[in-house]
């Protein structure tokens, strides 16, 4: 059995916290100069923020996701019984 993961952020930036309209600077991801800017001020393109949030969590989630059927340790690699490896 497999699962997938998937993540999607939408941001609201209607506010006018997010929008410089007097200056355009680069965005802190290096994705071109933007009159965007984050919940902090600093520049940025909303989609890289949504990208960025989006792979976050997405890492927490993979961290989170765990089969029951195996511990902890064994999540990444499933071991071969010794019989089978012969």
């Amino acid at each position: 059995m497999t699962a997938a993961l998937i993540v999607r952020v939408r941001l609201d930036w209607t506010g006018p916290g997010h929008y410089d309209p007097d200056h355009s600077r680069p965005c802190r991801f290096g994705d071109g100069s933007t009159k965007m800017r984050d919940g902090s001020g600093r520049p940025c393109h909303q989609q890289c923020a949504e990208d960025e949030i989006a792979r976050e969590l997405y890492g927490r989630g993979q961290k989170l996701i765990a089969d029951e059927r195996f511990g902890v340790a064994q999540q990444c690699y499933r071991r071969v019984p010794k019989e089978a490896a012969r």
